[in-house]
């Protein structure tokens, strides 16, 4: 296909521009790599600014006009397109040095941007509890959150999430980096996060140092066991028989 055609590029603009008339009245530009609403010039410059070419009928009202997109000459356009791709993709990979050159420029310009790696083996986490070892996944969700701050914990369901956060936000205080630390939850896994909390990381950090607590726990040693204080109400409730029996005026003096 013999044709004078220049391309320009705008880096402010990230776009490129195709000049290259003579293609509309050839039958290369028309026929083999285009059609003829839409010519090769015009595709090579859809191709290069990453568009999908469109081709619109204009329809004559009785005082207005409106477009309709054409689907049979759309289709064929796109064929076009991606034939105009896969010669160009051939055309790169047909001579070694030309490979290597563009590869080597592509490389330099625009993959040499790697998205960090969070790696947590090195964490100790002094006054973690001993009863449990951290998995890898979750060192490293630690990690990222200490580093980085804002972090999505994309586990499975039963993978550690809790004990994750949980032993970031001590880290975090262990390290001075937060004073005051929120979890929110829903009121329904509140109190299991709670316990997940106090068996993983079994501390308090004051306004001094970090003090370690141990919690209250059963016979098996599994969960912390909590005893309502005075005036706090019972998680269980209390038997009808008891009840009466605690409303019944004492006849000892």
């Amino acid at each position: 296909m013999e044709a004078d055609i220049r391309i320009h590029h705008m880096p402010e603009l990230a776009s490129w521009t195709v000049e290259a008339r003579q293609l509309g009245w050839m039958a290369a530009g028309t026929s083999e790599w285009g059609t003829d609403r839409r010519h090769a010039g015009e595709l090579l410059a859809d191709a290069l600014n990453s568009r999908v070419p469109q081709i619109f009928d204009t329809i004559k009202e009785e005082m207005s006009e409106r477009r309709v997109l054409n689907v049979v000459d759309t289709e064929a356009a796109k064929t076009k397109l991606q034939k105009i791709k896969d010669a160009f993709q051939r055309w790169i990979w047909s001579d070694p040095d030309r490979t290597d050159r563009l590869a080597r420029v592509y490389n330099d310009r625009f993959n040499n941007i790697a998205p960090r790696a969070f790696d947590g083996s090195h964490l100790k986490l002094p006054g973690a509890s001993g009863a449990f070892v951290l998995y890898g996944h979750q060192k490293r969700g630690i990690w990222r959150i200490v580093s980085a701050g804002s972090t999505y914990l994309a586990h499975a369901v039963g993978a550690g999430k809790t004990m994750t956060m949980a032993a970031a936000v001590m880290e975090q205080r262990r390290l001075g980096l937060i004073a005051k630390a929120m979890l929110v939850c829903l009121a329904t896994a509140s109190r299991k996060r709670r316990a997940s909390s106090w068996r993983s990381i079994p501390m308090r950090a004051s306004s001094s140092r970090t003090m370690p607590i141990l919690p209250r726990t059963s016979a098996s040693g599994s969960c912390p066991v909590r005893r309502p204080r005075h005036g706090m109400r019972s998680s269980s409730p209390i038997p009808p028989s008891a009840s009466s029996a605690s409303r019944r005026p004492s006849s000892s003096r």
